[in-house]
């Protein structure tokens, strides 16, 4: 991957993000206001083959853990770490045109996908109860775990997705 590009990726997926906080925050104090940070499971578990993805995304979950610390309680944070959710970019309606990655079908043929509704259904019913952290679906919890406390049989996981995906991309 060109250095352009992995400077692209982290501009959107951190500074995207950390450029507007910077400057809501004395509003957000003033008001009890709360943030809500589109991260990605993907901060988390670092599947094979999206290193920098992986990487601006734990950059996310880290500054925004960090500046928890600092506002709270008067801003809340709320941190969405999501796996896939049923959009066009895990379909080939999106791959086939010139961004993403190119699919021969779909990803949640091969790999589960929560509904964009529920999914956004569930990320404001997290909110509303004060949630700090949402993941969805919700099985990525049993993903974070499994990473944490068997190594070994994460590693045979992330084969299995990666060789999953080998299958799934257009050659």
């Amino acid at each position: 991957m060109c250095t352009t590009l992995m400077f692209q990726v982290q501009d959107i997926n951190f500074w995207g993000s950390v450029y507007p906080t910077h400057f809501a925050i004395p509003h957000l104090r003033k008001t009890k206001g709360k943030i809500i940070v589109n991260a990605s499971a993907a901060g988390v578990l670092n599947p094979p083959k999206l290193g920098v993805y992986s990487a601006s995304k734990a950059a996310l979950i880290s500054f925004y853990e960090s500046l928890r610390n600092e506002v709270s309680p008067t801003v809340t944070i709320a941190i969405v770490k999501l796996g896939f959710i049923k959009t066009n970019f895990i379909s080939t309606k999106h791959s086939n045109n010139t961004t993403g990655v190119r699919l021969r079908r779909d990803i949640d043929t091969e790999i589960p996908a929560m509904g964009a509704d529920a999914c956004a259904k569930a990320i404001v019913c997290g909110v509303c109860k004060g949630e700090t952290s949402i993941t969805q679906p919700r099985f990525i919890k049993a993903i974070f775990l499994m990473k944490f406390l068997f190594p070994e049989l994460y590693r045979l996981y992330n084969k299995y997705i990666d060789s999953t995906f080998d299958k799934l991309r257009k050659g």
